[in-house]
């Protein structure tokens, strides 16, 4: 939605790539990617461009109907992206593949503590979790430099961490698997 400025532009990319694009979510059209395989992930930022994250660390770029490949410094499988408040996009992946590209480009790789894939991320000030296979949530808050394994009950994959409308946390997971947390315990 708010794809290359317009308000209500839709965009949904196929695992298999391609894709279908709408102004009004009523009419849609075919909408050709790239690569043509493996996307994963998409969002956009601050500016309206799109990005998406897929395998062998894909990420590209769509900025005014077009798209560009842009360097993530590693060949494993990336699955989510997520961008701060300030600008950075963070990109988590394969075996636990953490990277940071700095709003000047600048790429930074961050050890954490997990050797799962990791599908999601969610970034806010004074909190950022990652989410993974067979319920790996990974938690940074505050001031924390490290991330530290959070411990929910949570044992199918965490596929994605949002804030509600509400202000409660909401962590979705494989088989249906919903939790709540309105203080981040």
């Amino acid at each position: 939605k708010g794809v290359d400025g317009a308000d209500g532009h839709w965009i949904v990319v196929g695992a298999q790539g391609g894709g279908i694009t709408s102004i009004d979510a009523s009419t849609w059209s075919d909408m050709a990617t790239q690569p043509l395989a493996g996307l994963t992930e998409m969002a956009t930022d601050a500016d309206g461009r799109l990005w998406v994250t897929g395998r062998d660390g894909v990420l590209m770029v769509r900025d005014e109907g077009l798209w560009s490949s842009v360097a993530t410094g590693t060949t494993g499988d990336l699955h989510g992206l997520e961008f701060t408040e300030d600008g950075e996009l963070w990109l988590v992946g394969e075996a636990g593949t953490v990277v940071v590209r700095g709003v000047d480009g600048t790429l930074s790789s961050l050890a954490v503590p997990a050797f799962s894939d990791l599908l999601s991320v969610h970034s806010e000030p004074g909190l950022t979790l990652i989410g993974g296979k067979g319920g790996t949530l990974l938690r940074r808050a505050g001031e924390d430099t490290a991330f530290t394994p959070w411990t929910i009950g949570m044992t199918t994959d965490v596929r994605a961490i949002e804030r509600g409308g509400d202000g409660a946390l909401w962590i979705a997971g494989g088989f249906g698997k919903l939790y709540r947390s309105e203080d981040g315990e």
